[in-house]
């Protein structure tokens, strides 16, 4: 967000907030349709291994980005 300029810092929100409202009614879609294909328990517990797996990648990305510009750190 530092990185954005002042004037386009709320564009850039509101775009941000719109993928992630598709992107949560796009998963509610999936998981839909895998539960008329599956037991609806294993797709539950599918989405729960997928959320864990995408959480740690983000975190790992985070951590990446702030060491990033720290001399010294991997």
């Amino acid at each position: 967000m530092q990185d954005i300029p002042d004037a386009q810092r709320g564009q850039v929100i509101g775009l941000a907030r719109t993928a992630l409202i598709v992107s949560q009614g796009i998963g509610v879609l999936a998981a839909g349709t895998a539960a008329d294909h599956w037991q609806p328990a294993l797709v539950v517990a599918a989405a729960g291994v997928l959320g864990v797996a995408f959480a740690a990648g983000a975190a790992r990305g985070y951590q990446r980005a702030q060491h990033a510009g720290q001399p010294g750190k991997p």
